[in-house]
């Protein structure tokens, strides 16, 4: 199946704006490719055409989202020069798409998810070219992105604190990042 092919980009699409209608209203574990099929005018056939199961065009749909969300992020030399705007800037990464956030990754979801989102930040901050690909850099980053999903337990109340923390953390680990 050729994936430029217009027939299979406007299938697709109208696959994941059928199953993104369904995740709004139900839980992932609730909708059918039945459903999702009469939904988005398809016949069950074209959809295993396409995906293996429910679970397989969720997890298409979530790399898509993270991929996309995380390729917009703007301001990743931040963490670098400034590492306090960075940390109060990283909700803003999918807080613009925050309906679509909330449909697509479920809370019970969030957890799980997590180390990708770490490693997909950490890719993003290589690409800057101010650090080099390490082992010793995976570790230091890693430690500082797996802290900032302490976000939700602490904030609002805490949030200054765990900032004040992951700031200090990034200027010992980096303190001389090249410009």
């Amino acid at each position: 199946m050729n994936e430029n092919d217009l027939r299979v980009i406007r299938t697709k699409e109208s696959i994941r704006n059928a199953f993104l209608e369904l995740l709004a209203q139900k839980p992932l574990d609730k909708i059918t490719v039945t459903e999702l099929a009469k939904t988005a005018r398809i016949n069950k056939g074209t959809f295993y055409l396409h995906y293996q199961d429910i679970d397989d065009l969720y997890n298409h749909v979530l790399e898509n989202f993270l991929t996309e969300s995380i390729s917009e992020m703007d301001y990743a030399e931040l963490l670098f020069d400034d590492p306090e705007q960075f940390f109060l800037r990283i909700p803003t990464t999918f807080g613009s798409k925050k309906e679509q956030f909330d449909i697509i990754i479920e809370p019970t979801r969030l957890v799980p998810l997590l180390p990708r989102i770490v490693q997909m930040l950490i890719d993003k901050l290589y690409e800057t070219g101010r650090i080099e690909r390490s082992v010793i850099n995976d570790i230091r980053l890693k430690s500082i992105l797996s802290m900032f999903s302490l976000l939700q337990e602490y904030s609002p109340e805490h949030g200054n604190e765990l900032t004040t923390v992951l700031t200090e953390m990034v200027r010992a680990f980096f303190p001389a990042a090249k410009a």
